[in-house]
């Protein structure tokens, strides 16, 4: 079974697709952090920063965040739970599906569907 996918960006509140760098900049603005608050916030530093802001890595692909780099990104944002919640799902697609399941746990049927609707692969294939 293959559990690892292509970033699913999440859907927000008005059913628009967010990636990791996106939700980050739109938090940003939103709160009016700067880019030097949250690198003194969070501790990361001016290179990763960089990278989230402009969604690259060093290899010239989309940026990819570690759990470590979500939570300091969190804290430095001064997110809620809710939307650090939000955060992480935008960074790790296949943790909504399984918050998902959590909310409903209907046994393997019902996660088999919410797998499936969500492009991942099932259980027992």
């Amino acid at each position: 079974m293959n559990h690892s996918r292509s970033k699913h960006p999440v859907k927000n509140k008005d059913n628009d697709f967010k990636d990791f760098t996106t939700l980050v900049k739109d938090e940003m603005e939103r709160k009016g952090i700067t880019r030097a608050e949250l690198k003194n916030n969070s501790k990361l530093s001016n290179v990763t920063i960089g990278r989230i802001l402009k969604n690259t890595n060093n290899k010239g692909y989309g940026y990819t965040a570690t759990i470590e780099t979500v939570i300091a990104v969190a804290h430095g944002l001064k997110l809620s739970e809710a939307e650090a919640q939000e955060l992480l799902c935008a960074a790790f697609p296949q943790w909504k599906v399984g918050l998902a399941y959590l909310g409903k746990r209907n046994g393997l049927d019902s996660a088999n569907e919410i797998l499936f609707d969500n492009g991942f692969d099932t259980i027992g294939d």
